[in-house]
């Protein structure tokens, strides 16, 4: 399994920083007891640049199960990283064509229309639960019109305003915010993701 940190370092920092970078000590999501380390493993992650990262694992004591600690930018199941697929994502729900919006961040035109496929299958899902960020943060969900894919940008942008009021900069940046919501999640293959239900 794996949990998401929301480090507010860049890529290049945490690529940059390899065994000295400190993880700090999550709690099981399960029982939520703190977890010890539990060794790391590499796996790349492109922003532009393919970068090789040593990813943190965890072990929860009481419960026996181990959960990898991927950084905020790392999107489950995809290579490339939220800052690259998020901008893409807003981009073609205004219309704007896939291919040469993969062109211009220079990613396989298959790769940028399964981020838009999978999207598109998971828009009125996402509007949902964005909406109800938007209530457990400030009560009201704006009215949304457009698309699937326009309502669910804009239900992830305005429950990012909401919180950015309530929190403050904690949140980060729009897409790590909507990547931390749905546990990086976003573009994953799982059709019933686990943040659905909650």
């Amino acid at each position: 399994m794996a949990i998401l940190w929301p480090t507010p370092l860049g890529v290049d920092e945490y690529a940059a920083a390899g065994a000295e970078l400190v993880v700090p000590r999550l709690a099981c999501p399960s029982c939520h007891q703190p977890m010890i380390r539990w060794g790391s493993y590499r796996r790349d992650v492109r922003l532009v640049t393919l970068f090789q990262l040593l990813i943190r694992r965890q072990r929860c004591r009481p419960c026996g199960r181990t959960h990898a600690v991927l950084p905020g930018f790392v999107t489950r199941g995809r290579l490339d990283a939220i800052e690259m697929i998020g901008p893409l994502l807003e981009q073609a729900a205004n219309h704007r064509l896939v291919a040469e919006l993969a062109r211009a961040i220079d990613v396989p035109p298959t790769t940028a229309s399964g981020w838009w496929r999978r999207f598109q299958g998971r828009a009125e899902l996402l509007s949902v639960g964005f909406g109800r960020v938007c209530v457990a943060t400030c009560g009201l969900v704006p009215r949304l019109s457009g698309t699937d894919a326009q309502v669910a940008i804009g239900a992830i942008r305005a429950a990012f305003v909401a919180a950015a009021r309530r929190f403050g900069e904690q949140v980060g940046t729009l897409w790590r915010f909507a990547n931390a919501v749905v546990g990086s999640e976003l573009l994953t293959t799982n059709r019933n993701p686990s943040w659905s239900s909650a």
